[in-house]
Formats: C-alpha cells, structure tokens, sequence
C-alpha cells in the first residue's frame, strides 16, 4: 500500500512538473504586444540625454502596426518620456550643469525641441517644438490624438514660432491676447463634445480650467491684469462681448452672460457681489478679494 500511495505521488508530481513547464514554455514563446515592447525600451534609454528622443521616435515607428490603439498606446507612453527629457534637462539648465549653447539647432530640431526664452536665470531653457508630434506620428494615430496634438501646435504657435518661443504666462503676464485665450477655451470644448472618451480628456479639463479661471479673474496676473484700480479694463470688457456674440452655443457663454450683467450692474467695478458670483461657479477668486480689499 505504502508503494502504490508512493509511486502515485511520484506519478503525479511528474504530471505538474510537465505542466508547469509547458505553461512556462508557452509565456516565454507568446509574442510581447508592442506596447510592452515599447515601454521596455523606453525603460533602458537614458532620461538625461536629449537625443533619447529621436531614439524614441525611432522605434515607435519600428514597431507601429495598422492597429491604431496599440500606436496611441505607445504615444502616450512616448509622451510622458519626452516630458520627462524636457523636465530632467531644464532641471540640469537651472543647476548650471548644462548651457544650451552646448546644443546646435540641428540636434533641437531632431529631438523636437526649441529655446524658451523667459524672465529670470537662466533665462532660457527647453520647450516643445510646435509641430513636433504632428510631423512625427500623425501617420499612426487614431483621430482623437491627431485632433489633440494639432489644436495643441495651434496653441505653441501663438507663442513663438518652430525654434524660439515664451511659456503662456511670463513676468506675470499673459503672453497672447484675451480673444486668443478665450478662443482656446472654445476649442477644446469643441474637442471634447467629438472625443468625450478622450484618453487626454484630464489634460484637456485641466488647460480649459486654467484658461476659463484666467479669463475671467485675470488669474492674479499684475502686469496684464482683468481688473485694473479696481475696474474692468476695456480690453476684457469687449473680449467678454465677442465671447457672448460669437459663441452662442458654448456651455460656458450663459456664465459669461451673466457675469456680464452683474459687471454692468457695477459700472464694471469689482464689488463682493462679482467675487459671490464666481465663487458661485468654483472659480478661484483670492487676487481678487486681495484686490477688492486695497481699493
């Protein structure tokens, strides 16, 4: 009896040793998707090297397929790992441990980079180039990150051109026009109303909250203030009147409407009831009520 109940667990012990090995066999010949191989490499490339980006750029297009998802995938992917390059490089500008004067305009060019110039030391540093993703991958993306990386070439454009740029806000001010500022916010709501499923959808509700918080409290910016000793400049006042005309259907003109109307109530001066009104609509009002409280 002993022997039987011996050689059955030596039988069976075979048996799960086989079929462990056959298991594992299988996973080690089951073909990586290309994201994981995608990830993989980006994972081994250093993040400290400005020309990790054409690499990058490289072996996307090594392993894109017609499956559009799996490209968007490895984009996205892409995406954070080229914003990291720009973060980490900018880090080793501020630390004097690089000059971009070590970088000609070729290796910027291919690496999708241009020069930001800002007030402030160093006074320069790293920045996306406006056409870089759209050159780059538009040829293997799905329609909705398509769609996102040009309105967002539109927007770099605004503020300088391929080589040379500003950040939006600089010296505490705005660096495009009010019309321009409100004509992001309607872009992206547009965006948003064709792609609801957007897999940018929380950089996309980010930019427009920035963008709306900014026009309509001037987002505490003193040198191209919404509200100066107190009052609404000219040049608010008629971006918020071309706003209401020429966006009808956007969810954001009735409060702008209405904001309007208390503003005119006030003979365009800040007052608590223009700061109640907007708190009313989660936007943050501190400049404002620091401001009320000098006038």
């Amino acid at each position: 009896m002993g022997k039987k109940q011996g050689l059955l667990t030596l039988v069976l012990g075979f048996i799960i040793l086989i079929s462990f090995s056959f298991v594992v066999s299988a996973e080690q010949g089951q073909p990586k998707a290309p994201i994981e191989k995608y990830r993989m490499f980006l994972n081994d490339l250093p993040k400290d090297d400005i020309e990790s980006v054409h690499k990058a750029v490289q072996e996307f297009k090594t392993l894109a397929g017609t499956n559009r998802s799996e490209n968007d995938a490895m984009f996205l992917a892409f995406r954070d790992y080229y914003y990291t390059i720009i973060k980490i490089s900018n880090d080793k500008l501020f630390k004097k441990e690089t000059k971009i004067s070590y970088f000609d305009n070729g290796v910027l060019w291919r690496n999708g980079l241009r020069i930001l110039d800002y007030e402030g030391d160093p006074g320069r540093c790293f920045g996306q180039s406006p056409s870089f993703f759209c050159m780059e991958f538009q040829d293997y993306l799905s329609g909705s990150l398509n769609e996102y990386n040009q309105i967002q070439k539109e927007e770099l454009l605004e503020t300088g051109n391929e080589e040379k740029g500003m950040y939006l806000i600089d010296d505490l001010a705005l660096m495009i026009a009010w019309d321009q500022l409100s004509d992001r916010i309607i872009k992206w709501e547009v965006y948003l109303a064709k792609y609801p499923q957007s897999s940018l959808k929380d950089d996309v509700e980010s930019s427009i909250r920035l963008y709306f918080n900014i026009y309509t409290t001037g987002g505490g910016l003193e040198n191209t203030p919404a509200y100066r000793l107190g009052t609404l400049t000219d040049t608010v006042k008629v971006s918020y009147e071309r706003f209401i005309e020429h966006y009808p259907e956007s969810k954001f003109t009735g409060l702008i409407k209405d904001y309007y109307a208390i503003l005119r109530l006030h003979d365009f001066s800040l007052s608590p009831e223009i700061i109640e009104f907007l708190q009313q609509h989660s936007i943050k009002t501190r400049y404002l009520e620091t401001q009320l409280k000098k006038e």
